[in-house]
Order: structure tokens, then sequence, then C-alpha cells
């Protein structure tokens, strides 16, 4: 399927040094984006799956969040209006596009929260 050959690719991605590191920084970010989502819709999910394609410049050029709920879909909708207003909300990956495989257990991002001072 499609969904397994950006989960292959994002994969060889994760496997060099600096595409690990840049996951880290990525999913900072994200988690900001998807903290953002849980405050305003209140819903927790659990486990999901998101595939982000990074432009060489921090740009998105395509997401798969694979969940539907209030705040998957905020996140997404997040995503999409950066994409089409060709934003760069990411720091510049390796190379472009990137894809990026990050799985999102809500439960965990809430005790990472939760640990924040606000």
């Amino acid at each position: 399927s499609k969904q397994q050959a950006i989960e292959a690719i994002a994969a060889a991605n994760e496997q060099t040094p600096e595409g690990s590191r840049y996951k880290a920084v990525f999913e900072q970010k994200y988690k900001q984006l998807f903290e953002e989502c849980v405050r305003t819709h209140g819903d927790l999910p659990a486990k999901f799956e998101t595939l982000t394609s990074v432009g060489a410049n921090g740009s998105v050029e395509d997401m798969k969040v694979y969940y539907f709920g209030a705040t998957a879909m905020c996140l997404y909708e997040k995503l999409h209006t950066f994409q089409e207003k060709k934003e760069m909300p990411f720091p510049p990956p390796p190379h472009g596009p990137f894809w990026i495989r990050l799985d999102v257990d809500g439960t965990q991002f809430a005790a990472d929260v939760a640990k924040q001072p606000l």
C-alpha cells in the first residue's frame, strides 16, 4: 500500500544519524501543535500514527494522520494550513522531501504537558 511505502521511506530516513537528530527536533515542534489542539478540543486520543513530508526549507509537503477525532483533525488542519500558505513551521530537514513517521501517544503527551509549567 501507499502507506507502507511511505513508512519504509520514513524508517530509512530515521536510520541515518542526521535523520534521527532531525526527528527529535521535528517531534518537539509537532508536540506543540498537538498540545494546542488538545487544549482547544479537549479530546485526548490514544496512540495514532502520523506521517509528514517536510520540504527542503521546512515546509509541509504532505501529511497523513491516521486517526479520526477532534484533536487529530485539528492537527491535520494546522498542517494543511501551513501547506496552503506555504509556511515553514519546521526546521529544514537533512534533504527534502523528507518523510517522518511519528506515533503520537495522547496519554504520553498529556503526561509531558502536565510536567511543564504553564
